[in-house]
């Protein structure tokens, strides 16, 4: 229910609102934040937010838990930054076209 909740959401205020620039900084911060605040407050076995250890299943592809948090972070940075880019551009279009049609 949060995940689909959170999309709704999130779907209606960039509608609303547009993406602000260097949102996928944000976003990458942001789940930085939410992980250290994972680490503090669960326990090791539940893992929340991959804080304490590898992805089971992904153990034998990374040495070390950190060398796993590292690829992860450059593979959400990336791929937030293209989403963002591409999002931008289908706005920009959107706009372009409403104009367009107005005049």
């Amino acid at each position: 229910l949060t995940h689909i909740g959170g999309i709704l959401i999130g779907v209606y205020a960039v509608y609303k609102l547009g993406i602000p620039k260097y949102t996928f900084l944000y976003t990458i911060l942001t789940f930085a934040f939410l992980q250290i605040l994972a680490r503090l407050t669960t326990g090791i076995s539940e893992n929340v937010n991959l804080a304490f250890r590898i992805q089971e299943g992904w153990e034998r592809y990374f040495p070390s838990h950190l060398a796993y948090l590292v690829f992860l972070y450059v593979l959400l940075t990336v791929s937030f930054y293209r989403l963002e880019f591409t999002m931008r551009k289908i706005l920009h279009r959107l706009d372009s076209k409403i104009i367009q049609e107005t005049k």
